[in-house]
């Protein structure tokens, strides 16, 4: 499914984008080299119970779903900002993803990923959620979005970036929808487990991602600083409330722009679990297990490669 009955993201932005303003990505690059673990880092039982208050407090997966990922190839586009700054965005982006496995589309393609630069965020959101509210939120089904409460807060929030995720149950195998969809039936049977929406075999695949970058709120951010932000919350459904402040994490680069570099290694470790595990659903539980399980490979590696 590429597109959620009417969701032409292009027709949503018509009105809010300069000439020239769209890009696309150009191509892909090498990953960068992971930010080093910290220098002390918990170990056993409590470092499991820290990684799982990590991800109870970052994650947002739609209500009664697993996390989301991608599945299909990335195609990222920027509006009402110069090429200058669009183009690296764009490529960072792409980059991180793909050293997580993402395939990136070529440029002129149709976009799953906007990114908009706007002075305007608050009035913005809410015009583009009332001229495309598809977009944002389809009549058929409640389970690709986090619903209208947090819709309500992605329009009246006051933050830098704010972000807008739909995703779409699939069977885990073949990725092919698990939910009914207009004019193709009913959900899906799998012998022994009943409709498939109900068990393991499903997983959550992005469809599409929607960034409004609020530009009188990043003065003082490094390009560097700001990309590695946009392509976590691009990748991973980030609940965009979350209070940060006591994890290494580029989620607090606007709190403090001085201390945060870009993606810590507990972020790198968190979308390294999200899109190393298995195919079917993943639930807060699995992916707390999964970064605790990068995390100390990591430490593990480097105390390995440490001088004597």
């Amino acid at each position: 499914m590429s597109g959620l009955s009417g969701l032409l993201i292009a027709l949503a932005l018509a009105a809010s984008v300069q000439d020239g303003a769209v890009q696309t990505p150009s191509e892909v690059q090498a990953p960068e080299v992971a930010v080093p673990v910290d220098d002390v880092l918990v170990s056993g039982r409590k470092l499991r119970d820290r990684v799982q208050s990590f991800v109870d407090e970052v994650a947002a997966p739609t209500p009664q779903r697993g996390l989301a990922r991608w599945r299909d190839p990335l195609c990222i586009a920027t509006a009402n900002v110069d090429r200058a700054v669009a183009q690296p965005i764009i490529d960072h982006v792409a980059r991180v993803g793909a050293s997580y496995g993402l395939k990136v589309r070529e440029p002129g393609c149709n976009p799953n990923v906007v990114i908009i630069f706007t002075d305007e965020a608050p009035n913005l959101a809410k015009a583009l959620v009332a001229a495309e509210p598809e977009a944002f939120r389809v009549r058929w089904t409640r389970q690709l979005d986090r619903g209208s409460i947090a819709l309500s807060r992605f329009q009246e929030m006051d933050a830098p970036v704010r972000w807008w995720h739909v995703s779409i149950p699939v069977l885990g195998w073949n990725g092919k929808a698990a939910i009914a969809l207009p004019g193709r039936g009913g959900a899906p049977l799998v012998p022994g487990e009943g409709r498939v929406n109900r068990g393991r075999p499903v997983s959550d695949q992005f469809n599409k991602v929607i960034i409004i970058v609020d530009v009188n709120r990043v003065e003082g951010i490094m390009l560097p600083q700001l990309a590695d932000y946009l392509a976590l919350v691009t990748l991973a459904q980030i609940d965009p409330e979350s209070d940060m402040q006591r994890y290494d994490t580029v989620l607090n680069v606007f709190n403090n722009p001085g201390a945060v570099a870009g993606l810590s290694e507990w972020d790198r470790a968190y979308l390294a679990a999200l899109y190393e595990a298995h195919p079917e659903r993943i639930d807060r539980a699995d992916q707390a297990t999964g970064v605790t399980n990068r995390l100390r490979r990591e430490e593990q590696r480097l105390a390995a490669t440490a001088p004597d």
